[in-house]
């Protein structure tokens, strides 16, 4: 994986609703790769600013401030 997260952070972000499920079965999840790359850069770029996780997911989910 390009970002080199975790299998748990990615089901924690998946919890959060920083991705969406296109299709999942079993231990299977597929994502849409545009939405996962356009999203991890805002994510790991918040992170390095400060964020938490909860503000990061508002952001992503509903837009804000310097999306």
């Amino acid at each position: 994986m390009r970002y080199k997260i975790s299998y748990s952070t990615l089901t924690h972000y998946t919890n959060l609703g920083f991705f969406n499920i296109q299709k999942g079965g079993g231990n299977r999840r597929l994502y849409n790769i545009e939405e996962v790359e356009s999203r991890m850069g805002k994510i790991m770029r918040w992170i390095r600013e400060g964020y938490n996780l909860r503000l990061i997911s508002r952001k992503l989910n509903n837009g804000g401030p310097h999306e």
